[in-house]
């Protein structure tokens, strides 16, 4: 089912490789996908103003809440799987969970632009040279559920095992480790 209200197109039945070539001409639109354990939705957007957040775009897949309720852990693990299939064009990706604690820093086109990581979010996949700025020692030792390196040379990291649970204290304490 291939989606892009810019263009009325909504749950437009395609087969799967067709659907993913007109998100990828496109740039637009979403795709569900039904895995094995936890569905979630691919969606790229130019903006993401509609989401307050009119300085980012791009690839975001996106989980209900209602799928961390069971098997949390194992749900986390597939979201972190799916962001990190992909090398990482950008200097890094990000998760934007709806709640204040995410929400305190806006990540500005100029934070991306010049790789400066501006605050720490729940889930973080850092590409080389951010890893090299901050240290794989201090990364891969972090007060966290899970790093793990990406084939790119990257690091990926999160830092609670329930979003839900990601709080200020968690934050904090992670960001002294880092030193931001």
């Amino acid at each position: 089912m291939y989606s892009d209200i810019s263009r009325d197109l909504v749950l437009d039945r395609r087969p799967t490789e067709e659907a993913i070539d007109e998100l990828a001409t496109q740039k637009r639109g979403s795709i569900p996908i039904f895995g094995s354990d936890s569905d979630f939705v691919l969606n790229v957007a130019p903006s993401w103003e509609r989401y307050g957040l009119p300085e980012r775009g791009g690839v975001s897949p996106i989980w209900e809440r209602v799928r961390f309720r069971e098997n949390v852990a194992e749900t986390t693990q597939e979201a972190f799987d799916v962001g990190a299939l992909d090398e990482l064009a950008p200097p890094f990706a990000f998760s934007s969970l709806p709640y204040r604690v995410e929400r305190e820093t806006t990540v500005t086109r100029s934070d991306l632009e010049d790789g400066r990581l501006p605050d720490v979010f729940w889930i973080l996949f850092l590409s080389e040279p951010v890893c090299e700025r901050f240290g794989r020692d201090r990364l891969q030792t972090s007060p966290v559920w899970k790093t793990e390196s990406l084939p790119d040379g990257g690091i990926g990291i999160v830092v609670t095992a329930d979003p839900y649970q990601y709080s200020e204290e968690e934050k904090n304490h992670f960001k002294d480790h880092l030193g931001i």
